[in-house]
């Protein structure tokens, strides 16, 4: 998947401390309140590739690094773009 700076990210997160730029690329954000949560939401583009395969019965993976045994906060959604 491409990373996309839509127009609403306000932020970029930097890489971890311990991994470079090319390790982990900067990550443009939006940043935005939702039931009381603070959500940092980025943009993402499936390649042709991954279009294909997600249209032929493919699934998406989502791989977050662990930090510790608790289940971090996640949401996987789609917006349209217009």
């Amino acid at each position: 998947m491409d990373i996309i700076k839509h127009p609403s990210c306000t932020h970029s997160l930097g890489a971890p401390e311990d991994m470079t730029d090319e390790q982990c690329a900067s990550l443009p954000v939006l940043y935005e309140e939702h039931e009381g949560s603070t959500y940092a939401i980025s943009f993402w583009k499936p390649t042709e590739t991954e279009l294909l395969e997600l249209n032929g019965g493919g699934l998406v993976t989502l791989f977050v690094r662990a930090q510790g045994r608790q289940h971090p906060v996640v949401v996987l959604g789609t917006l349209l773009e217009q």
